[in-house]
């Protein structure tokens, strides 16, 4: 999904005497590894370094035709901040965001007037894992489509719904920070491209002592912790699949404005210091 071995490490599997195998059909994997002498290693690791991600990204704009590169080059160049939302529908999505994100993108075009936002939410062509089985980019697109009709009137909304993967890294590699609800869309955008941002969740996820509700504040070499909505913020309204940590909840935008305007003016700040 974020490229093989062999796009990631080309070099190195270049040196291998073996290089990288596939198994066919009816292949025995010990008669492989007996043949040629190998030794079976099982590798895994729970950590993001910044050399993985950096290669990441590197497929990633390699795996985009120019034109896709060119337009999201120009979206970029056209807004500052640059701020990546998620959609997030079925578990742990707040209920109220059809209406919640038109009004925080107004208020906040009103207070940052070259600010630009990118929707970002399921990915197409992509196998999903058995937590994203109900998800559905259909109504993904069909809860996005009415924000960027309220919203993008001055062009400076870029839907990347149901882009490629590679597609998304990229988008999220350009963007400055992220909004957004907690959940494995932030394998892009933060343990990957590391960007700062404003998360969300439900009351379990929202407590600051919930190792889930912070999995993307760890993990990853530098990791840049989120800001997070408090729990007292939100109100759980639905559980999903009999699991109280699923739960649907409902929340007022205004929470996430609060956070989002102190949060964005330093980063502008930031961006504006020029470099010792």
């Amino acid at each position: 999904m974020l490229g093989s071995v062999g796009e990631l490490y080309e070099d190195e599997v270049a040196k291998s005497p073996l290089g990288v195998k596939a198994l066919r059909p009816n292949e025995d994997p010990v008669d492989l590894i007996l043949r040629h002498g190998a030794l079976l290693l099982t590798i895994k690791n729970r950590f993001v370094s910044a050399d993985l991600a950096t290669r990441v990204v590197k497929w990633a704009y390699r795996n985009c035709s120019e034109e896709f590169l060119t337009k999201a080059r120009a979206f970029r160049a056209s807004c500052e901040p640059m701020v990546l939302i998620t959609i997030r529908l079925d578990n742990r999505c707040w209920v109220e965001q059809g209406t919640g994100w038109i009004e925080l993108i107004k208020a906040l075009k009103g207070e940052f007037p070259r600010i630009g936002f990118l929707l970002d939410g399921l990915n197409r062509g992509t196998v999903q894992g058995w937590t994203h089985a109900l998800m559905s980019l259909e109504a993904e697109e069909k809860i996005s489509d009415p924000i960027v009709d309220a919203c993008g009137d001055d062009g400076r909304i870029f839907n990347s719904i149901g882009c490629t993967i590679a597609e998304s890294l990229v988008l999220a590699d350009l963007a400055d920070c992220f909004i957004a609800p907690v959940g494995a869309g932030m394998a892009k955008y933060r343990w990957i491209a590391n960007l700062p941002g404003v998360a969300f969740s439900n009351v379990a996820f929202s407590q600051a002592q919930s190792f889930d509700g912070r999995l993307y504040d760890h993990f990853r070499e530098g990791a840049v912790a989120a800001v997070h909505v408090a729990p007292e913020d939100v109100r759980d309204v639905q559980e999903r699949l009999g699991v109280a940590s699923r739960a649907n909840f409902s929340m007022d935008w205004q929470a996430l404005h609060r956070l989002a305007v102190p949060f964005l003016a330093d980063l502008l700040a930031a961006k504006t210091v020029p470099d010792a």
